[in-house]
């Protein structure tokens, strides 16, 4: 098993020295796979693969800055640092404490889903939640993320004015990290073309 490549695009690099390629990749067996056919990009020059990626966006190829990438990966990781200082803040590991101690107290599994599916927090069916539950802790580990602890304070009762503040600067951070980079020059290639 291997992989049948055909050159799609070839052409010179910006600076002339080199040259930027697109292969037209596919799985070279007939059993099925998740991605039957994708594209490879590469820049195969020194100095215009140390400034820029080759990427694509639909199907237009384009050329993004190294320190555009650099600089999202650093505004990626200041909103994710946010995220874990919501999740590890007092006040919430002491709301997250009280719901999984709502969520033991329960008589049944059934009674914990209709708990959570009440509250907008499991949507899967009854079975397959059933089939999937471990503990309220195993619960809280896998599923209390910031984008579901305005319901989890709302089912304990706990006023939620500090933490929707919190929230939206993650909101803010989240947004302003997940922008997509902002290509240089005219695209590479276009498919179809």
């Amino acid at each position: 098993m291997g992989t049948d490549r055909s050159i799609e695009y070839q052409g010179p690099c910006l600076c002339g020295r080199g040259t930027i390629r697109i292969d037209d990749c596919e799985v070279d067996h007939a059993w099925p796979t998740a991605i039957p056919q994708w594209y490879e990009c590469r820049i195969e020059c020194p100095t215009c693969s140390e400034r820029f990626s080759l990427q694509r966006k639909g199907n237009r190829f384009v050329l993004i800055e190294q320190s555009v990438l650099e600089e999202r990966q650093c505004r990626e990781q200041v909103a994710k640092d946010k995220a874990a200082a919501i999740l590890s803040d007092q006040e919430v590991q002491s709301v997250i404490g009280q719901f999984e101690a709502l969520l033991g107290a329960q008589r049944s599994v059934a009674a914990i889903y209709r708990l959570l599916s009440g509250a907008g927090l499991e949507s899967c069916a009854e079975g397959t939640f059933r089939r999937h539950w471990q503990s309220p802790q195993a619960w809280t580990k896998n599923w209390a993320k910031p984008k579901s602890l305005l319901q989890i304070f709302g089912v304990v009762g706990t006023s939620t004015e500090r933490l929707s503040e919190m929230l939206s600067e993650l909101r803010a951070l989240e947004e302003h990290a997940f922008q997509p980079p902002e290509q240089y020059g005219e695209p590479v290639y276009v498919l179809g073309r």
